[in-house]
């Protein structure tokens, strides 16, 4: 069935290959690719679209697909620089990156994901809610995590942490007060636990872009916490000049086939992004 739904069937036989088409020149698009759980853990009846898992065998195929057909995978700092015009880089329209990201923390990360991007000389980022990484081993929506022995180790290995707050509650429903521990609290207990500083936030859960006003105050608060960028849930690639406090990213899972992948890492599901946003604006608490 999931190769039928809308939005791939709109992607592969519209918009892509209308992008493909008459889509911009040079460095105009970067994919922050968003993963959460490599496994497949059962996600009852919810529609593919919104499934946070993807099969190993997927992810494996995905990664092998990047390497190739040439992509850079490169990690946000890099990332950030490019978008920022901060890159000392010489930009060239042959020149394809990526961006991967994994939310949550959860233990298969360690499993199954890091053994697949070591093979292939990957870099990564991983987004903790501290308060479900600890010494012990913890749950979270029924998926084991990451212990801070095991986020160590892949700290050492290369990979990179970043906040995703303490508790993985719902931030624009949060009092002022609680959002900074919420920040400073996740930063510091990732820094004291691998001895490295962390520059990049994830938003849990919905990104709530059509409320403004808290964005403005929540993207200052960030800046002052010490966060250099953000990630957030808004569908897209991003290219020079975005706001590095609101980064979209592409959403991963097992339904992604070679074909919606490729779409995806060319800018080909940007528009659902539209869709995204009215959404969010009729139903703001939806």
């Amino acid at each position: 069935m999931s190769r039928y739904r809308t939005d791939r069937l709109l992607t592969l036989y519209w918009f892509h290959p209308i992008l493909r088409a008459f889509g911009g020149k040079g460095l105009s698009r970067i994919p922050i690719l968003m993963y959460h759980s490599i496994s497949c853990h059962p996600e009852g009846n919810r529609h593919s679209y919104f499934e946070l898992n993807t099969a190993p065998e997927v992810f494996a195929q995905q990664m092998a697909y990047l390497k190739n057909t040439g992509y850079r995978v490169i990690g946000l700092a890099e990332a950030v620089d490019l978008v920022c015009g901060l890159s000392k880089r010489e930009e060239n329209r042959k020149d394809r990156y990526a961006v991967l990201t994994f939310d949550d923390g959860f233990r298969d990360f360690h499993e199954r994901a890091y053994p697949v991007l070591r093979r292939n000389e990957f870099s990564a980022t991983v987004f903790l809610p501290t308060g479900y990484t600890q010494a012990d081993r913890r749950v979270f929506e029924g998926k084991e995590c990451l212990t801070w022995d095991e986020v160590r180790f892949l700290s050492a290995a290369g990979v990179q942490f970043g906040s995703h707050t303490v508790t993985h509650d719902m931030l624009v429903e949060m009092e002022p007060e609680r959002i900074k521990r919420e920040l400073r609290q996740s930063k510091d207990e990732i820094e004291r636990e691998t001895g490295k500083d962390v520059h990049y936030f994830s938003y849990p859960y919905r990104y709530p872009e059509q409320d403004r006003i808290f964005l403005c105050q929540f993207e200052s608060l960030l800046a002052r916490t010490g966060y250099r960028a953000a990630v957030s849930t808004r569908i897209g690639t991003v290219k020079k000049g975005d706001n590095i406090y609101s980064l979209r990213r592409i959403p991963v899972n097992s339904h992604d086939d070679l074909l919606l992948f490729r779409a995806k890492l060319e800018g080909g599901y940007d528009w659902l992004h539209r869709l995204q946003y009215w959404k969010k604006r009729l139903r703001p608490r939806a």
